[in-house]
């Protein structure tokens, strides 16, 4: 297993970082224990199904018994009580057979572990929050990747997706991008959520929501004539729905005054404000390019540089190319690394980059989440509108602050020394050892 340590000329830190297929600290901690949790969970509603099938089936019979009893009693009630096994028998049921269904009907026995389970497990379920924290990542992942929906539905990413989003997912995460005001993903789940309605029998989805959506989408992003239409859509299926009548108005009022202005031929082109809205990236690719001296800087073109650095990798100058190299280091011959040196990469000039290779042992790596798993909490920004330190969600990590005082077994401790020796650094003054669980996008 392999640790990097990276320390750049212009800001000092540790990082823990992931290979491919690794088995570092990441993402998946704690989704880990979600998927252990569920199988249990499954295993156990496997065990109430099968004991529910036998309560049923005992229910069944008995009732079948007291029906066809009931029916031939009812057929001449004085003769069938004249007979006293009979009249014995009536009694007999209700205090038999019919407590025996109050048992299997009110206080089912077959449900208690399930339900034990459940409730012991429930306080650690996601909870709303982290659902649409996970639905802004997947539309991240859109943004820096430039992909349409149809490729995360279908699984048309790198990596190995064994279930596929169905209409309702697609309805809910159009639903999260339009409370967010990300009108352009709004629209575009929301035209998924109709492909998915035509492959699947879904019936808790209503077509007018749906339509809804779509429409103040499609008016948010300039496209009023499909906006129009979706609308006169809704009030098809539901022809006294209040709010469709006044916003039809209001479109129809804007395309006609539209029309007057620039004439029936250059009125809003539904295809053309589309395809310029999503080629927009493309046709500014030149103010984002990852040269040196940018004409005009800005968070748009930091956030575009970024977001194509994901997509390809960077250039590398050839003056740059030559100066990459690795090594080994004893610190500033530190006894504790002159047996046992340490690899080191040049990853990058101007800043100068260090990659330091195998500097945690996996035995520490594993004490490190341990430690670290209990204090993960949401990392925060700074917020200039509150005046503090708050949750933001371009910033979706946990992370937790550990120092030797937080571990009794001195590992810390002994990474601190490392660390100290590796770089000829003071750890007295540096922050706590940082340990980050860092989202898939």
């Amino acid at each position: 297993m392999e640790l990097t340590l990276v320390l750049s000329a212009l800001y000092f830190s540790v990082i823990l970082v992931v290979p491919a297929g690794g088995e570092m600290f990441s993402a998946t901690t704690h989704m880990e224990t979600l998927v252990t949790t569920e199988q249990e969970l499954a295993q156990s509603l496997d065990r109430y199904l099968q004991a529910e099938e036998a309560r049923l089936t005992r229910i069944k019979a008995i009732a079948r018994a007291v029906s066809n009893i009931s029916e031939a009693a009812n057929s001449d009630v004085g003769r069938y009580l004249g007979h006293p096994v009979n009249a014995y028998r009536l009694l007999r049921r209700f205090m038999s057979e019919w407590r025996e269904v109050e048992d299997l009907v009110v206080r089912p026995a077959t449900s208690e572990d399930f339900v034990s389970r459940l409730t012991h497990h429930k306080p650690a379920f996601p909870s709303s929050d982290d659902l649409s924290g996970a639905a802004t990542a997947l539309m991240r992942l859109q943004n820096t990747y430039r992909l349409m929906p149809s490729a995360l539905v279908d699984g048309r990413i790198p990596g190995d997706q064994k279930e596929k989003l169905s209409a309702s997912d697609c309805y809910y995460l159009g639903t999260v991008a339009y409370e967010d005001e990300k009108y352009k993903h709004a629209r575009d789940w929301m035209d998924e959520t109709l492909k998915r309605l035509n492959l699947e029998d879904n019936g808790d989805l209503s077509l007018v929501n749906i339509y809804d959506y779509l429409a103040y989408s499609e008016y948010k992003l300039g496209n009023v004539k499909r906006a129009s239409r979706l609308t006169k859509e809704i009030i098809m299926l539901e022809p006294d729905h209040s709010r469709a009548h006044g916003n039809l108005a209001h479109y129809e009022h804007m395309l006609s005054e539209e029309s007057q202005k620039r004439g029936e031929d250059s009125a809003i082109d539904d295809v053309t404000a589309e395809n310029k809205h999503q080629t927009f990236a493309e046709e500014h690719d030149e103010d984002y390019s990852l040269g040196e001296d940018p004409k005009y800087w800005s968070w748009e073109v930091e956030r575009r540089r970024y977001e194509k650095l994901c997509r390809e990798p960077l250039p590398v100058a050839d003056w740059r190319s030559k100066h990459f190299k690795c090594f080994y280091t004893t610190g500033r011959r530190h006894p504790r690394l002159l047996l046992k040196p340490i690899a080191v990469e040049v990853a990058y000039i101007r800043p100068t980059v260090l990659l330091y290779k195998n500097i945690l042992s996996d035995t520490e790596i594993d004490r490190l989440k341990e430690l670290a798993t209990p204090k993960l909490n949401r990392a925060t920004a700074y917020n200039s509108e509150q005046g503090r330190y708050a949750p933001a969600d371009y910033r979706i990590s946990k992370s937790a602050w550990l120092g030797p005082a937080h571990d009794d077994t001195g590992i810390v401790q002994r990474i601190d020394d490392r660390i100290e020796a590796v770089t000829g650094l003071e750890m007295t003054t540096a922050e706590q050892l940082q340990v980050e669980w860092l989202s898939h996008c």
